[in-house]
């Protein structure tokens, strides 16, 4: 069998060579630090979920799923979905019109990268529109409770943001990267 080589010849020389045993012995290593941590991360993400929940409840700004479509139904707004990497999408609901009043002009659904979060290059709308809207501290939309929507809520396909139009006819569509994910 031959040796596999990288295309690179300059990561072949910055690649650190480990004998196989040594090799074995660092994946195990890694197994015995790794596995106990792994459920304490998964209950604190957990608990920041909760959190958000019961503080925008105490806010009132928590909306079950049957109240949000009979807001979207009766009246004009902003439905606001927040997507990213392995995480499910978070709606939010507004009775604003958001894209009347925008400062700059939303991210496409195609341009979102959902794999990078927030920090000093997020587009400046979304920005605004956490600040505004989405933020539990000072935010004026309301949460929705996705768990009860009945279809699936992870963006798969390309044209998301015009299933989500044609799903809330009703409403601005707005679709964005997660900005602040310790609540992700």
């Amino acid at each position: 069998m031959s040796k596999y080589v990288p295309k690179d010849p300059l990561l072949w020389r910055i690649m650190p060579q480990l004998p196989k045993p040594l090799g074995c012995v660092l994946i195990l290593v890694w197994m015995v630090v790794l596995i106990p941590v792994i459920p304490f991360f998964l209950l604190r993400q957990s608990l920041r979920r909760n959190w958000l929940e019961k503080n925008l409840t105490e806010q009132g700004r928590f909306l079950s799923w049957t109240d949000f479509l009979k807001r979207t139904n009766n009246s004009p707004g902003t439905v606001v979905i927040e997507v990213g990497n392995k995480l499910p999408s978070r709606f939010w609901w507004t009775d604003e019109k958001i894209l009347a009043q925008v400062p700059a002009e939303p991210p496409k659904y195609a341009e979102l990268n959902i794999i990078a979060y927030g920090g000093r290059t997020y587009h400046p709308f979304s920005r605004w529109c956490y600040e505004n809207y989405l933020a539990p501290n000072g935010g004026t939309a309301f949460l929705v409770s996705s768990l009860e929507a009945g279809f699936e809520t992870f963006p798969f396909d390309t044209d998301y943001d015009e299933q989500m139009k044609q799903r809330f006819p009703n409403q601005d569509v707005v679709i964005l990267t997660f900005f602040d994910t310790r609540y992700a």
